[in-house]
């Protein structure tokens, strides 16, 4: 897609899309939090996979059928889908034991492993200032950690391990774009997390009241129709575009956690988080300004 080629209305229409999906994002990480007082982070899991799948099942698979499952390359979505089940459970189990906008910080730390991992996995090259700007953004995480002064809660570690887990979960989704149809990587998405967190759900299971049950049928349906309006968001305008909305996220934790939780991050955490996505934002708008100028361009990589 060629920005050039771009209306504004359709980027702004994309940019639209994204932010919906990241209000949607922010209301099933807040729910899920306020659910941890009662259930098991596994239940949890299960209940964003299993309504999730039964979304699609539901509004997609009288159209589709057996074509939601058709896929060149069913063992790279297996692996996808098995690194988002561990993307979230380790996040749902951070935000059990630490506030939620600290644990949506931490996990923006992906962007600059996905830089490195670029590197190592795609054979990548990026120039001085990009390295600069992971240096940053690693940086920042280490401003929200602040190692050695015996603060730091291990719940805070499940959302970095998220991060490394969202990190390779990336590289393996860009593998995977352009032999993949968007709604079967969905649909793989929710089928293995639901399988998945079903094997482990039940030692951990408490049976819910029937409004807890809409509690988590909502949290499936937020986290699939976030996804779905992502997906969307990205065929009206390219990442570049959408990426730095990418942060909203964390405005709305840090408002609601206050709001629902009394929880508001200290002056570590803020400057981390502005050290972080200002590493983010810089990496995206490098990486749009070559893939928009030839002369800068990389070399296509074939597993893109």
């Amino acid at each position: 897609m060629d920005l050039r080629t771009l209306t504004r209305t359709e980027q702004l229409h994309g940019i639209g899309l994204m932010l919906l999906a990241t209000v949607l994002f922010a209301c099933m990480d807040l729910t899920v939090k306020h659910m941890t007082a009662s259930y098991s982070v596994p239940q949890l899991a299960w209940a964003r996979y299993m309504f999730h799948a039964l979304l699609m099942v539901v509004f997609l698979g009288p159209r589709r059928r057996l074509g939601l499952l058709r896929s060149k390359r069913p063992w790279l979505q297996l692996l996808r889908s098995s690194l988002l089940l561990i993307i979230t459970l380790l996040f749902f189990g951070s935000l059990k034991f630490i506030p939620i906008a600290e644990a949506t910080t931490l996990a923006f730390a992906n962007v600059p492993l996905v830089a490195v991992l670029s590197v190592v996995l795609l054979k990548e090259s990026i120039d001085g200032k990009h390295w600069i700007a992971v240096a940053a953004g690693f940086i920042g995480v280490l401003i929200v950690l602040r190692p050695g002064m015996g603060i730091v809660h291990w719940g805070a570690f499940l959302a970095l391990g998220m991060a490394v887990s969202y990190a390779f979960f990336q590289i393996v989704t860009r593998m995977l774009t352009s032999t993949e149809d968007a709604v079967t990587t969905l649909f793989y998405t929710a089928l293995t997390g639901t399988v998945g967190t079903s094997l482990i759900a039940p030692f951990f299971w408490t049976p819910p009241s029937p409004a807890d049950w809409l509690t988590m049928a909502a949290i499936g349906v937020m986290g699939g129709t976030g996804h779905f309006l992502l997906i969307k968001a990205l065929e009206k305008a390219p990442a570049s575009v959408i990426s730095p909305f990418g942060y909203a996220p964390l405005i709305w934790v840090t408002i609601g956690g206050y709001v629902l939780f009394g929880d508001f991050p200290d002056t570590w955490t803020l400057a981390g988080a502005a050290v972080i996505i200002g590493s983010g934002m810089f990496l995206a708008a490098r990486n749009r300004r070559q893939k928009n100028c030839p002369s800068r361009r990389r070399p296509p990589d074939p597993m893109e």
